[in-house]
């Protein structure tokens, strides 16, 4: 097949996308829920979420979206838009369920946690303390030094991902299916090749998260959903939130599309013991009334130091060795707005690519936000962050004149860890960056070494031949210059 002839038939395809959009898209529902609490102020920031909402659903071809906003540490709103499924009339609301894939790990920290309370988990022990004697003794040795909180830190050495997950069309980025037995997780322990030593570095870990999920239901002697549910739905009043697949489709489980084929239905992950690290299935009120009780526990131990399963992050180690944020605590990154250094947020993220999920609190300014969307992406992640400036009420930063030999000294490749490369230029008098996911970004100045993106979140920070990347979520990436670029007028 030619090139010419593929790219007609992907034109065709977008063409078709498209089309359909003015059929998928509904109006939005905006549900304010302490009314009583709502100030002008507030009042003025809702309608400019609604009308954000509004505008990057219908430029991406959302089917849903459902969000929750919490000031104050009160829910005070939730926006809805779209339906469950494609075709039919049934709006989607703060009750309806979304799989939350990574968002999962927050929730198993705070089972781990509430384990460790009750003394049922060790946080200082060995994984192999609750692993099965039938593992071999050479695994037994391999695994001894590796503690459950290294799990828990993502600094086990464990690789990313199972190898025998079952993901059939896994390039396309499509489901796993058939689940992720016992006997294939013991499997991969016994084949593990780990690729750094305990507290040497963190590797973000599925495998490793779906570890210590196994663990969590021989520490409590409790079947892995029940154990959720007893904790997540009893003590927390998230009744709603559920790793049963079935008791999910039951409760009203939005339908997935691909991300990038947004009328392409796909199927929730049938994700077996990796279900801790990504399965688990909840709401958007379920998750805003845990996002409350943990923001008023945040409260409590700034205060206090009062201790309680719900503060992930007094434990928390640095993300990279840059000095500064991001960390990690026990299933829970925090980080801090490059703007204004005191905007610590705490929160995580997921995407198995049919479903998104954000879930961000600010505990010093007593907001919070939960996304939940049936199309992932990272437009996801651009709303979060435009939602944040609206509710922070940070000012878009304006662009000032820079000498041009000044700029012309920035130009170049920054060399980043695994061989990222950020490249600095400027093109017919406009100057752009090429970023690791996001492509080319237009960049302007704000201060001699500063440049923020005009059409994203983030900015570029340079300091002698040293390049500090910082993205809306305030995940900092720092590069070494490597050698110069031509400048293209």
């Amino acid at each position: 097949m030619t090139i010419y002839l593929k790219n007609s038939i992907y034109a065709c395809l977008l063409i078709i996308l498209f089309a359909n959009c003015k059929n998928t898209v509904a109006l939005i529902q905006t549900d304010i829920v302490e009314s009583n609490s709502i100030d002008e102020q507030t009042t003025t920031q809702l309608k400019a979420i609604e009308k954000l909402i509004q505008e990057r659903v219908t430029e991406n071809d959302i089917p849903a979206l459902s969000v929750g906003i919490i000031k104050n540490n009160k829910i005070v709103a939730y926006h809805n838009v779209g339906t469950t499924k494609r075709g039919n009339e049934q709006q989607v609301d703060e009750n309806t369920v979304y799989q939350l894939a990574s968002l999962s790990k927050t929730f198993t920290g705070i089972i781990s946690k509430e384990l460790a309370a009750e003394g049922k988990l060790d946080l200082q022990a060995s994984i192999t303390n609750y692993l099965p004697n039938t593992l071999s003794e050479t695994t037994i040795q391999k695994l001894a030094p590796i503690k459950i909180h290294h799990l828990l830190q993502h600094r086990s050495g464990f690789p990313r991902d199972a190898k025998y997950a079952k993901r059939p069309w896994k390039r396309f980025d499509g489901p796993m299916v058939g689940g992720y037995s016992e006997a294939s997780l013991l499997k991969d322990l016994e084949e593990l090749a780990v690729i750094a030593q305990p507290d040497e570095r963190c590797e973000y870990s599925n495998l490793g998260y779906g570890t210590m999920g196994y663990i969590l239901e021989r520490a409590a002697d409790m079947p892995l959903a029940d154990l959720y549910e007893k904790y997540l739905g009893d003590k927390y009043g998230m009744k709603r939130t559920t790793m049963d697949l079935d008791k999910a489709k039951a409760l009203g489980m939005a339908t997935p599309y691909m991300k990038w084929w947004r009328n392409k239905k796909t199927s929730p992950w049938e994700m077996g013991y990796l279900r801790s690290g990504g399965g688990l299935c909840s709401t958007t009120a379920d998750l805003c009334n845990i996002m409350t009780q943990q923001l008023k526990a945040y409260d409590q131990f700034n205060e206090n130091q009062q201790l309680s399963p719900l503060v992930l992050m007094e434990d928390k180690i640095s993300w990279a060795d840059n000095g500064g944020y991001p960390y990690y605590g026990y299933g829970s990154f925090g980080y801090n707005k490059v703007v204004d250094s005191t905007l610590v947020h705490y929160g995580h993220s997921g995407d198995v690519d049919g479903f998104a999920s954000i879930y961000t609190f600010f505990p010093n300014q007593k907001i919070g936000m939960v996304l939940l969307t049936s199309s992932g992406g990272m437009w996801v992640h651009h709303l979060e962050w435009a939602i944040q400036d609206i509710l922070l009420e940070i000012e878009p930063r304006k662009s000032i004149e820079v000498a041009p030999e000044t700029i012309a000294q920035h130009f170049g490749d920054y060399k980043f860890r695994r061989n990222q490369i950020i490249s600095i230029s400027q093109e017919e008098g406009v100057l752009k960056a090429t970023l690791p996911r996001i492509g080319v970004q237009e960049i302007a100045a704000y201060a001699p070494n500063k440049f923020f993106l005009k059409h994203s979140s983030g900015e570029l920070i340079l300091e002698n031949n040293t390049l500090r990347y910082v993205d809306g979520n305030g995940n900092h990436y720092i590069g070494q210059k490597s050698q110069k670029l031509v400048n293209v007028q």
